[in-house]
């Protein structure tokens, strides 16, 4: 329904409960704010991708949910994003206002972090025990050299092969003599790394 009669994209929704939603997705639907903390049942997809939702976004506790897009909008800071445990496919958080640090889920069988192109954005949380990412892309940000080292350092932890992870560009900083070693042993895993070189 309306909320507004006067106003046509002022909606809410009525007479549902909110735990038998299962999957949401509004893609490029120009929703500016959405109210979704209470959607703890996902077992499919959140997609909420390519709108003008601003500022801090308010995520249910799902640990569930499949898949988790919401990249270009101008999100700054995401609230419960460390429940998405069961993730399987993809995170991205791409193209965002991400500010400062984002915890990410320690997902198993999540295979695709995207969070590039988020120049606020300074540090992450350990990937340990995302087992099977494959792909990890954080470039163009202006990660710190800890949380640079720490995703080698995690990524090689996690004992993956045939991986592609970016850190280049940006401000994103260098990688230390702290994850030197995972940098070596990544290479011999046949990863593909992209960075912005090692610092003195």
């Amino acid at each position: 329904t309306y909320t507004d009669s006067s106003v046509e994209h002022l909606v809410t929704a009525d007479n549902f409960d909110p735990l038998d939603v299962t999957s949401v997705i509004f893609t490029g639907s120009g929703i500016s704010y959405i109210e979704i903390s209470a959607f703890a049942n996902l077992t499919s997809v959140l997609y909420l991708f390519t709108n003008p939702i601003t500022g801090t976004l308010k995520l249910p506790n799902a640990p569930n949910c499949t898949s988790l897009r919401l990249q270009n909008t101008s999100i700054e800071r995401l609230v419960n994003l460390d429940k998405f445990t069961g993730i399987i496919n993809d995170l991205l958080l791409n193209s965002m206002k991400l500010t400062g640090h984002i915890e990410l889920p320690i997902a198993p069988n999540m295979t695709r972090i995207r969070a590039q192109i988020n120049p606020l954005l300074t540090s992450v949380s350990s990937l340990l025990g995302c087992t099977s990412l494959a792909t990890i892309e954080v470039q163009q940000c202006a990660l710190d050299q800890t949380s640079v080292d720490m995703i080698f350092n995690d990524t090689d932890s996690n004992g993956a092969s045939n991986g592609t992870l970016n850190v280049s560009g940006g401000t994103n900083s260098g990688f230390s003599s702290d994850s030197s070693a995972s940098v070596v042993s990544l290479i011999d895993k046949t990863w593909t790394l992209t960075h912005n070189g090692a610092c003195l």
